[in-house]
Formats: C-alpha cells, structure tokens, sequence
C-alpha cells in the first residue's frame, strides 16, 4: 500500500469550515494517532480540530506561489487523494465558496478569462498602494508577475492570427518623393504622303492610290513622316508638313497656299475610294486621324503608313509626274501561258557593261509605254455623257449631231472602231500562241498601224491644231472650230466610243504590242495617247463660252436654270443662315448613300415631287438659295459624280425630278406674288415668304394634311413627328419646331410643343389655308399623342 502522500504547509491556511474556528495561517496540526510522520490531509488542527484537508486553499489564495520549475515537478506526480476519514459534509464543505449567478452565461471560457483578468488587476493595485505607503512585509496572498500571461494575453486578443504592422523605424523609412504630375503628352505620328495629280483633284477623279502606285511613292520618297502633338494648332499642323515637303512645294512668294490637304472618302460598294479637298480654317490632330481612316493601301503594314494622309500642290499647279500607274511585269500570265515581252538575248563579256546601260534605258522606256489609254480620256467621257441637244426637232444647234444626223468628221470613227477591235483580238491571239515572229503577225501589227494612222488621227488633225493654238484662235480659227466641233450620237460620242474599243483591246493586246508599237511607230503612239487631251480642251472650251441651260439634260435641269435666269431676280435673296441653306449644307454627294441623299433633300425642300409641297424658304436666289444647290449640288450630279457609282442612275432621277417639282413652284410662286395686292413682300428668305395658295396648290395642301391625319392613329409617335415636320413645316421660321427641342422630352410635353406652334389659335393672323391645314394638324397631334 502506498504512503500518504504529505502537504507543504504554505498551502495550508484557515479553515474552510463554518463557522471558521481559526482565521488566517493555521499550522497548528498534529496526528490523529499521536505518530508524527509528516504532515497530511489527515493532520487535524489542534485550534478547530478539523483535518488539514480542510485548510487547503487554491493557489490563488495561497501566498507562496511556486516558480514555473517548481510547478511543473509537482505537477508531474500524482496528487494525493484524501482518505476515507473525511465525511461528506467536511469534503462538501471543503471546495469553494463560488457566488451563483442568475443569469445563464453563453460563453463560459469568456467570463472565466473576465474572472481572471480581474483577479490579476486587484493584486497589482494591492501592489501598487502597498509600494506608495510605508513599506511592509509584503503579502504572501498577492500575486505575482508571470511571463506566460503577457503572452496569452497577446494570443487571446489577435484571434485571427494575422501578423501585426510593423511600424518603420527612422532609420528604415524612405523619403517620400512627392507624387509626379500628368506625363507629357506624346506626339501623334502620321506619314504625309505627296499626291502628284493636282488637276485630278480639281476635276473630282482623284483616286486613293493602290498598292503598287503607294510603292512607287514611297520610292520616291514622296510618303515621308512627321510627328504633330495632340494640342497642336492649325499653324502648327501645316506648319510641320510644309518642312518636311518643302523641297516639294512651290516657293511662298508664287502662292499663298502651298499645299491642299486630301481625305479618302468611300463612294460605296465595289467603287474605288477617291481623294476630295479637307476644307478646313481650324484643322486638328483628330481631323487628322479622321482623314487617315481609309487611305493605306490593303497589303501595307501599319508601321509604314500608320495614320496616312495624303496632300497635293495648290489648284492650277503642274502635275509632278504622269500618271501614277504600277509597272507592268515583263512576263504575263494570259490563259495558263507565259510570255515574255521581249526575247532575252546573251551579250558577250566585253560588251556586258554597254549592254547592261542599254537594258536598264530599255526597261525604262517600257515601264513609260506600257500602257496607251492617258488619265484624260476618262474626264473626257464623264464631261460629255450627260451633255444633250434641244428637245425635240424644232431647235437645230451646229453643235449637235443627233442619231439622224452623221457629221461629216465623225461618220467613219463608228466602222474603224470596229475594225480596230477585231484586228487587236488576232494579234491578241498570236501574241498568246507566241507568233510574233511569223510573217503574218507583222502585217496584222503594221494594218493596225495604218488604221491608227490614216483612220483616227488624220481623220482629227484639225482638231489637234485647234487645241493647240486656242489660246491666239482667228475669227477663222472660230470658225473653223464651229464647222468641226459637235457633240451628240453621231458627233464626239462616235469619236469616244472608237477609242474606248481601241485602249480596252490594246491594253488587251498586252505590254508586247505597247512596247512594238511605241519603238516602230513612236508618233502614232504618242498620237494616240494625246489625242483625248486635245479633245478635252474643246470640250471645256465649249462648255465655258456656252450658256449651260443648253446643253444640260432636257428633263428638268434645263428648265431650272431657265427660269432662274429669266427669273431669278424676283425671287427673296437666300439667307445663309436660313434652315433651307442649314439644311443643304448638311448632305455629302460623295459619302452619302442614295438613301441618305434623299433624306436630307427631302428635310431641305419639305417634298421632292410635289410643288404645292415644297418649303417657301427654298424659293429664293443667290448662292444661298437655288443658284448655289445649282452649282454645288446638280452639277456635280451631273459633271462629276461617277456614272458608275451603285445607285447612280436613280441619285440622276431623283434630282431630275426635284428640279422638276422647283420649276412649277417657282412658276407658282411668282404668279400668286405677281397677283398680290400687299406692298410687303419680304425681300429676304431669312423670314417668312408668302405660301404660294392658288387654287390647285391650296387644295392639294388641305387633301394631304387631311390624308396624313387620317393615317395618324396607324403610325408611331416618333414616326408621326418626323412626317409632321417634314411634311408640314411652319411657314414662320420662329415658330417652327425644331427636332433637337424635341428630344429626351416625355410624349405629352412634345405634343404641347407641337401644338403651341398648329393649334389654330396660335395662327389667328396666318393665310386661310394655314389656319384650315393647323385645324387638321393639330387634331392628329391630339389624337396621335394619346
């Protein structure tokens, strides 16, 4: 059986029991059985005659706390277990005397930890009152410092774990520098690229360079690179590009303008882009960019052309250079076979240095010759196709040839035409079967020699020599030019047709037949390529010294710029600033769509075909009025607009019949003006001009407002407004409602400003008619507003 263990009498104090017999430190214990072995729980106390057991304390209470070795020995071996001779109720008694709390705690650990921190904080205040007074023997009941408690304190409050931020001591901290303001702005790159066809340019054919002719300009070195800042101004933008072109560019003496900054404009689908003038007082870095969209050539890397605009000499400056076309291959692919244009021949080692001079003079003479057909014979037939005689048999002009009438110059060029295609196509065809050198390819290559000679160009020797001295012409000259001179279907046109057949089949023919042609017969070659340009002079000779009512189109343009010159003069003076003139200047013949076309002439003029409906403010003349939509509008329709752009045909009939529709206006117009009584006709198409209301006009008016309100109830409201405003535009420019005041307001507000400007009362002082058509407008406001 094992000893009892026995107690440390530091642990022992007063007893437990109640009522306590002793207080305090009681080691006053002897054995039961008189034996004293050491002291043990069943030591009894000679004050209380309890057993020591009963004077054990926690050790909280006790006053000799033992270090952390200590604790940790003792703690290692069994404690002892007090005997049996211990009741119940001195055991009962015993444990401590624990306060019962009425509320139920949900966290016990937390309130132990509580119980615990306020226990530690009771003994360091009993230290620190005890260290200020007298000193004592110090209190073996008072706590003591233990390290492990600073450390579970700090585990206790950093729950989560997370490492703590350190703060940086002086010497670790860097110096702050402070924070750097916006970066520079960085320049903007763009490659400037010399366009050498200014007359291109002024005549509207400009095209956007291919790839082949970008090379030939980078070669050169006529695409060259300069950088413009983001805020640059417009000094500063023509500034750079006059430095890097200045080699270029004419002196600044000769010309105010040195240069012409072009944009890449798409005319549409399956049409070649062409160049048109950036007009432009205030130019910036995002015109730029905008002009650069659809320049570079498809196949050129974006490093080479990054941000392409090209630029070409002021209007009436020389070209730079010819045509600007790719160098044809001296050997050609032409159904599945390969030719070559000239017989490679081998020279011998001591002529190789005169030869090689000799090839490289003939390679160049080919890349110039290699084509037959110059730039001015397509502005040739562009000028001439829409160009027409009187109407009708009853005018007879001498410079018109109808299809009844051959003229006596032209009558042959349709049969040679002819005849030219069909001897092109065999020497095509034995130039592909490579027989160029048999005998009957030489005399198919010189019988279209002679027909180039005897039956073109001698047949236009006169008109060569007008061309040529019409800057010093006699009266005999003039007259001359009047005998010879004639456009129409048996005049110019049978002349143009012969040589669109010969340049489409020679080019055909291929670079062999060019090269033989221009080597064996130079002066027919140089002929043949001259003569559009002689023809292209007499044309705008022609065009300048005749009144263009003549032979402009029959159908509606004529009669237009009849009336205005007869009449013009009456009608109110246009008024830059009038909506009608806002509204023209808004449409881009060459950007914009057939639709899109349509659209704006349609918001300028209020109706395209009828004449009761269009707007007053367009019947006015000047440059602001119809004189200008003439000039910049209808003949560039007619003069310069490709006639194989898509949807050209119906662009030409929608401004015919426009034209149309503002000759009976105008007609109408001056007729209910001729025939009013009141002396203030305004002079001016900035304010409202009377509404033409003759009987027919004033009708058709009240049926179609009449017919648009019954449709009301079947059109959205968007749609709705769109028609109302186009349809039925205000007479009074101040009270017309514009579109921007309309939007982003809710349906009801926009009704109330539609009816504030067709409510009948708000027109009290207008025309009859007005105040009938304001009383079935503002009705279908009323009922499509709901």
């Amino acid at each position: 059986m094992s000893s009892i263990p026995t107690l440390d009498p530091s642990t022992l104090l007063g007893c437990r029991n109640a009522p306590p017999k002793c207080q305090n430190i009681c080691g006053m214990f002897f054995p039961e059985n008189g034996q004293y072995d050491g002291l043990t729980p069943l030591t009894k106390c000679v004050v209380c005659d309890c057993f020591a057991a009963s004077h054990i304390h926690p050790i909280s209470s006790t006053p000799n706390i033992k270090t952390a070795a200590q604790t940790t020995e003792e703690s290692s071996k069994p404690k002892p277990f007090p005997s049996g001779s211990a009741t119940a109720e001195t055991i009962s008694s015993s444990r401590p005397n624990i306060k019962n709390s009425t509320n139920f705690s949900a966290s016990p650990f937390r309130d132990h930890v509580k119980q615990r921190d306020q226990r530690r904080d009771e003994g360091s205040a009993d230290t620190k009152v005890t260290s200020e007074s007298t000193p004592e023997p110090q209190n073996p009941c008072k706590r003591r410092f233990e390290p492990a408690d600073a450390e579970r304190k700090e585990k206790f409050e950093n729950i989560t774990g997370r490492p703590k931020k350190k703060k940086k001591t002086s010497a670790s901290a860097t110096f702050k520098t402070p924070a750097p303001g916006p970066p520079p702005a960085k320049p903007t790159e763009f490659h400037i690229g010399l366009y050498g066809k200014p007359s291109f340019v002024d005549h509207g054919t400009a095209k956007r360079p291919s790839l082949s002719e970008w090379q030939i300009l980078w070669t050169a070195d006529r695409i060259r690179k300069i950088f413009i800042l983001p805020d640059a101004t417009h000094a500063d933008i023509m500034g750079a590009i006059e430095v890097a072109f200045g080699d270029f560019l004419p002196p600044v003496a000769e010309h105010t303008i040195r240069f012409r900054i072009l944009q890449s404009v798409v005319v549409g689908r399956g049409q070649s882009a062409i160049l048109k003038l950036l007009e432009s007082d205030s130019l910036t870095v995002n015109d730029l960019l905008v002009a650069s969209l659809t320049t570079r050539p498809k196949g050129v890397p974006i490093k080479l052309a990054s941000n392409l605009v090209y630029i070409t000499l002021p209007a009436g400056a020389a070209d730079i250079d010819e045509v600007v076309k790719s160098p044809k291959e001296p050997i050609k692919s032409r159904k599945g076979k390969k030719y070559c244009s000239k017989p490679m021949e081998v020279s011998d080692d001591s002529n190789s240095e005169e030869s090689d001079q000799d090839s490289g003079k003939e390679e160049s003479n080919d890349t110039q010759v290699l084509t037959l057909q110059p730039p001015e014979f397509n502005m040739l037939k562009r000028l001439i196709y829409n160009m027409h005689g009187p109407k009708g048999t009853d005018v007879k002009y001498d410079w018109w040839s109808p299809a009844s009438k051959c003229h006596w110059i032209y009558i042959g060029f349709g049969s040679t035409g002819t005849r030219a295609a069909k001897w092109l196509e065999k020497i095509e065809d034995m130039i592909n079967h490579s027989k160029t050198s048999d005998p009957a390819y030489q005399d198919a290559f010189t019988h279209m020699a002679e027909i180039l000679q005897d039956n073109i160009l001698s047949d236009c020797e006169m008109l060569v020599n007008l061309a040529s001295t019409i800057s010093v012409w006699t009266p005999t000259d003039y007259d001359t030019f009047t005998t010879t001179f004639a456009l129409g279907p048996s005049g110019m046109d049978l002349l143009v047709t012969c040589l669109e057949k010969v340049y489409s089949k020679a080019e055909a023919a291929g670079p062999f037949f060019l090269t033989q042609l221009a080597k064996d017969f130079p002066n027919i070659h140089k002929g043949i390529c001259e003569l559009p340009n002689a023809l292209l002079v007499l044309v705008e000779y022609f065009r300048k010294n005749t009144l263009r009512e003549l032979w402009d189109p029959k159908n509606g343009f004529s009669e237009l710029l009849a009336i205005l010159r007869n009449s013009g003069e009456k009608l109110p003076l246009g008024s830059l600033t009038s909506l009608f003139r806002h509204d023209l200047s808004s449409i881009d013949l060459r950007g914009f769509s057939y639709h899109d076309i349509r659209e704006g002439l349609q918001q300028a003029f209020g109706h395209l075909s009828n004449s009761s409906r269009i707007n007053v403010l367009a019947l006015s003349r000047g440059t602001s009025g119809l004189h200008g939509f003439y000039s910049e509008f209808v003949e560039h329709v007619l003069d310069k607009m490709s006639n194989g752009r898509q949807q050209y045909n119906k662009i030409y009939n929608l401004f015919a019949t426009l034209c149309q529709a503002l000759v009976h206006a105008i007609e109408a117009f001056l007729q209910n003006r001729s025939q009013s009584t009141s002396p203030n006709i305004p002079l001016s198409a900035s304010t409202a001009s009377p509404t033409p209301t003759t009987a027919h006009s004033s009708h058709s008016r009240i049926a179609a407002a009449t017919k648009f309100a019954d449709r009301a109830l079947h059109l959205t409201w968007a749609t709705f407004v769109h028609e109302l405003m186009r349809d039925f535009p205000h007479p009074l420019l101040s009270k017309r409602v514009q579109a921007n005041a309309l939007q982003g307001l809710p349906k009801r507000k926009q009704a109330i400003k539609l009816l504030k400007a067709y409510h009948p009362d708000q027109n009290v002082n207008a025309t009859s008619e007005w105040r009938e058509i304001t009383l079935i407008l503002a009705q279908a406001i009323g009922a499509a507003h709901v």
